[in-house]
């Protein structure tokens, strides 16, 4: 019995009754020969040359001509991509350091203001961010006026209410508190507590109280995303809430 659903080699047709066929089904059968014979272009190269192809660009090209450039642009691609993990791992290369020189400089900090020096040296001066703001809550220490309650819920209920994170655009309260002067398209926000550690005659709370938060900004949109790493900004939340800690 013959199977209707199977596909005729070329071998199984007439030239007369491939001039008779539609271009799509030509097209099939030249594609399924060369597939199931692989070495036919290799055992006819002089194919390579006669067969001539007309390109939008380049006018009239043979198959080897066509193959070398095809070549070529998947050598500059391949170029192009090395490049890119070249450049973005000196860029992480650069990141890393400078959060290893920050926790370092943190260390010898004798005040607030001298922490937020630090904070700005490193990762505005160095990293090239718009703008870095040290929010403490119930200090009178800091450079910046304090938020206000409104502020406050929309920062620490709202964007810092389950995770220590946040990362992305925030909207005009936000950011008239927090980078009123700075061109911030996106921001990462970092909170900041300590374990509540009253000896007071009070039922003890296991959540940490907040004492603040880190607020940097970028002029990139894209800069900070919900879904970027935290291990280095977590490293560094930890060591300013010991050294917030130690200075106040």
């Amino acid at each position: 019995m013959t199977d209707l659903n199977a596909k005729p080699s070329v071998a199984q047709w007439e030239v007369n009754d491939l001039n008779d066929l539609s271009p799509r089904v030509k097209k099939e059968l030249v594609s399924n020969y060369l597939l199931a014979n692989p070495s036919f272009l290799i055992d006819n190269p002089d194919l390579l040359v006669q067969i001539q192809v007309q390109m939008q660009h380049n006018g009239v090209v043979s198959l080897t001509q066509i193959q070398a450039a095809q070549s070529r642009e998947k050598i500059q691609l391949l170029k192009s991509q090395l490049e890119a993990l070249v450049h973005n791992a000196r860029k992480n290369e650069v990141i890393y350091k400078t959060y290893a020189d920050l926790n370092l400089a943190l260390v010898n900090t004798t005040s607030i203001v001298e922490v937020e020096l630090c904070l700005h040296t490193h990762l505005v001066g160095t990293l090239r961010l718009e703008s870095v703001r040290l929010v403490l809550l119930n200090n009178d220490n800091t450079q910046h006026a304090p938020l206000s309650e409104i502020q406050q819920r929309s920062l620490f209920d709202k964007k810092l209410a389950r995770q220590p994170f946040y990362f992305g655009r925030v909207g005009n309260i936000e950011k008239g508190a927090l980078f009123p002067k700075a061109e911030a398209e996106s921001v990462a926000l970092v909170l900041l507590n300590e374990h509540d550690t009253s000896t007071q005659n009070t039922l003890r709370s296991d959540k940490p109280a907040n004492m603040g938060l880190l607020a940097i900004a970028s002029k990139d949109p894209l800069h900070f995303q919900p879904e970027m790493d935290t291990v280095l900004l977590n490293y560094l939340r930890k060591n300013l809430n010991h050294h917030l800690i130690r200075l106040r």
